[in-house]
């Protein structure tokens, strides 16, 4: 951090999704003088959302689940824990995310991938969620933030581990 006093231009650009881009609307400036600033040097790397101490990185590329883990382990993290709701409020509603929550033991035994209990973490499952869509052992066994246009935010849904969804990756800032 380092204080400074000096003549201070601030240009704001307000950013809307568009799709998958982002389109620029708004610009305002501002100029001040003798105006005292803070400098703040982020603490995630280009393209990660800080939030909480985390970083949170939203792919727009779709894979399945276990190469979405991979992935997050390749860029020092994990799949998304869900500890809070921000971030099922903030994603796009029409896409569909892998998160780290898995069944890989036992039938109906959902865990986190980073060993978070479950029980700690609030649970926003959908309607009738989960429901191993087939009723099969190992059918759908792998969760996702899915869409839901009435509630204009992401509900939770088991999903088949093969299918591809974009991911979300978390790590610690």
């Amino acid at each position: 951090f380092r204080p400074a006093t000096t003549v201070v231009c601030l240009s704001v650009l307000a950013l809307r999704q568009a799709g998958d881009l982002y389109r620029v609307y708004l610009p305002l400036t501002l100029c001040h003088q003798n105006v005292s600033i803070l400098i703040i040097i982020g603490t995630c790397a280009e393209g990660w959302v800080s939030y909480q101490s985390h970083c949170y990185l939203l792919a727009t590329t779709s894979v399945t689940w276990s190469k979405a883990e991979d992935l997050c382990k390749a860029h020092g993290g994990h799949l998304l824990v869900l500890n809070n709701d921000y971030i099922s409020k903030i994603i796009p509603v029409r896409h569909n995310y892998w998160i780290g929550l898995v069944e890989r033991q036992h039938e109906g035994q959902w865990s986190w991938v980073d060993g978070t209990d479950l029980r700690s973490t609030p649970m926003f499952w959908d309607k009738g969620q989960p429901d191993d869509w087939d009723y099969r052992e190992n059918g759908e066994d792998c969760g996702q933030l899915h869409g839901s246009e009435r509630r204009k935010r992401k509900l939770l849904n088991d999903a088949e581990c093969t299918q591809s969804y974009r991911y979300i990756c978390e790590k610690r800032a």
